[in-house]
């Protein structure tokens, strides 16, 4: 059976989890797929966990390379994919068993729609379920035109999409530039593009433990990451034809991200850009003064 659907995987010194996600790959009630895994440069027990799975299952394909970064990892797995329709998976992470079924249906019956997305549970390190991400973050799941909403932040776990591949070749994967929250650059490209269609049952399980990048650093590497995805984002056409107000949520968003680390010394530097671009909006004046307060009373 030729596969409809490839899922790019990404691991780097991935022994700890990657069992769990190859096995709810295996678990899909859609049997059509291939499943791509780089190892990217793993010194753990990585390569030999993949090389058993792969024995014993012709639909997984393993790579290995050098250590450049999940971000090239899944644009390798994908030149070497073959799928009508991509989804993208975390090491760490888990699909549940009816995602693909229910996902390519989607696809298949709204051929206007380039991505599809549900819903995720988000867990802890063990993968004991804790809240939807409907329920944690209320109104963030959007369809249709979502660009201007996707500005503004990330909307959902990369592995609860399902893109088609026509959209990958037309925009690309990844930028190959690091300094990028990799995922939401990717998302707001294609929606620069093309519609989204969501669908409100959780098909994935999304694993939050101390290993994981976004909880390292105190938030510094995501700031900048933040801040690299932001001017891709500026530089885009789409973006340069909105309104004064989606601009202003754009910054907003941005200076609340620094504040969220603790960051407040550059969230005042970027409030400060919004008093000199928006001088007869509140909104930025509002931000400088919070920063500054939060300079001060730190500095006690």
């Amino acid at each position: 059976m030729n596969p409809r659907v490839s899922i790019l995987v990404a691991a780097w010194n991935a022994a700890e989890y990657i069992s769990e996600t190859i096995l709810s790959v295996q678990s899909q009630s859609y049997a059509a797929w291939e499943l791509v895994i780089v190892d990217d440069g793993s010194t753990d027990g990585t390569a030999d966990i993949l090389k058993k799975y792969a024995r014993l299952d012709c639909r997984i394909k393993i790579y290995s390379k050098s250590n450049q970064g999940a971000h090239i990892a899944r644009n390798f797995a994908f030149e070497r994919s073959v799928g009508e329709y991509i989804v993208i998976l975390d090491a760490d992470d888990r699909i549940l068993p009816d995602k693909l079924k229910v996902q390519v249906d989607l696809l298949d019956s709204n051929s206007e729609y380039g991505v599809v997305y549900g819903d995720t549970w988000h867990c802890d390190k063990f993968m004991n379920r804790q809240i939807l991400e409907s329920k944690k973050y209320p109104e963030q799941h959007v369809q249709g035109e979502i660009f201007e909403k996707l500005i503004v932040g990330n909307r959902f776990a990369i592995h609860a999409g399902m893109v088609r591949r026509a959209v990958l070749n037309d925009i690309g994967l990844h930028n190959a530039n690091s300094m990028l929250i990799a995922d939401w650059d990717f998302w707001v490209r294609v929606a620069e593009k093309y519609k989204f269609l969501y669908d409100s049952e959780p098909v994935a399980e999304y694993r939050i433990h101390p290993g994981m990048s976004a909880q390292m650093d105190g938030g510094r590497k995501q700031f900048a990451q933040r801040m690299g995805t932001a001017k891709n984002i500026e530089g885009l056409k789409r973006f340069n034809s909105t309104s004064v107000r989606v601009k202003e949520e754009f910054d907003f968003a941005n200076v609340r991200f620094a504040q969220k680390f603790g960051l407040h010394r550059d969230a005042l530097r970027m409030a400060r850009k919004m008093v000199l671009k928006r001088p007869f909006r509140l909104k930025g004046y509002l931000l400088c003064g919070y920063s500054v307060f939060q300079i001060f009373f730190d500095s006690k």
